[in-house]
């Protein structure tokens, strides 16, 4: 295909997908417009709708009945002055208001506060003397062990303990 050939298929299909619209009915069959081809030309059903507009008949109310009656009568009462009751009873107990006792909270007990033994100069000589008599009686793969039984067994007898 040519380009002659393209350009002339994409102007055909435009105007088709153009012209599609024209050809559109509404679901009752109906062309654009609302209106309906029989056939004849000029000829128009339009189709309105009715508004009706009902007034509801007036609702008139009887006024409420109205009673006369003549006033209330009023007694006046007599009023009674008399001395107030008076009752007499026996006066409080004294009341005697003695300090709280005084509790005090024992006193705090201190000890002495914990005694750390260091490292001492003897420790630490010991422990390198025990350390070169195990490097020197250690032979092969029992060295390493022969310096630490010794380093230990050094320290313990240079503490003094």
């Amino acid at each position: 295909m040519n380009t002659r050939q393209w350009l002339l298929s994409a102007v055909a299909l435009a105007i088709g997908a153009a012209s599609l619209p024209a050809l559109a009915h509404d679901r009752d069959g109906r062309g654009p417009g609302g209106w309906h081809d029989d056939g004849r030309r000029g000829d128009r059903v339009v189709y309105r709708e009715r508004v009706v507009i009902r007034e509801r008949a007036p609702v008139v109310y009887r006024p409420a009945p109205v009673f006369y009656a003549p006033p209330p009568y009023v007694v006046p009462r007599r009023v009674i002055y008399e001395p107030a009751p008076v009752v007499y009873a026996p006066p409080p107990p004294p009341m005697i208001v003695a300090p709280a006792p005084v509790v005090y909270a024992p006193p705090p007990v201190y000890r002495p506060a914990p005694v750390v033994y260091g490292p001492t100069p003897g420790t630490v000589v010991g422990a390198i003397a025990g350390a070169a008599v195990g490097s020197t009686i250690g032979r092969g793969d029992g060295r390493t062990a022969a310096i630490a039984i010794g380093t230990v067994i050094g320290a313990a007898i240079g503490s003094g303990r």
